[in-house]
């Protein structure tokens, strides 16, 4: 489910209160609490982390919000990891290694760290390169998912599933293009999961 980004409410949004005694005192100005990090050399993430470089934007008007996915789910991770993945908006994008980096928000560090980081310079690939002409983009719908759950046998930390999707393209440059994702997921120390593969 795709859903619009809300700024998140910050410290400052709070009424001030008076100290007994005081008057009509003005509340002396302070610095607001800024609701994402500062990213140097990046750009933010809803969660808060930054993607990099600052070329790779979120696509919130395209993406699952990544506050609302449900971390303890392992369907759930695989499935915004899916659509996450596989959204390209060449308005925005120059190479589709841009939906990789911005996927890494539902991967381990390790995995996460290892993405290119000059997406700049890479190259269209295949199905990416016809909504250059049109500066489209593309949507995902979920087909389905099978869940082949954890495994007891082998480690109960690990999980892993196959996710089923149709990429569309905004500008019919391609016909919809039918996908599937496997997915594998380690359970974190937090309790939430996160795609190792």
């Amino acid at each position: 489910a795709q859903s619009a980004q809300s700024p998140a409410q910050s410290s400052s949004d709070q009424a001030p209160t008076q100290e007994s005694g005081a008057s009509t005192a003005t509340p002396t100005p302070t610095e607001a609490t800024p609701t994402t990090p500062a990213c140097e050399d990046g750009s933010p993430t809803p969660i808060g982390t930054c993607l990099y470089p600052a070329s790779v934007q979120w696509l919130p008007d395209l993406l699952p919000d990544p506050r609302e996915v449900d971390r303890t789910d392992p369907e759930q991770v695989a499935i915004a990891y899916t659509i996450t993945r596989n959204t390209w908006d060449a308005s925005r994008d120059k190479s589709n290694a841009y939906a990789y980096i911005r996927a890494s928000v539902y991967e381990v560090p390790e995995r996460a760290s290892s993405h290119t980081k000059t997406p700049d310079l890479q190259h269209g690939q295949g199905e990416f390169l016809p909504l250059l002409a049109n500066r489209a983009h593309t949507t995902v719908t979920i087909t389905g998912s099978n869940d082949h759950g954890q495994q007891p046998n082998t480690d109960p930390t690990r999980w892993y599933g196959n996710v089923y999707y149709l990429r569309n393209y905004s500008d019919n440059s391609l016909e919809p293009v039918k996908g599937r994702e496997v997915v594998f997921l380690r359970l974190q120390d937090d309790g939430t999961w996160a795609v190792v593969d």
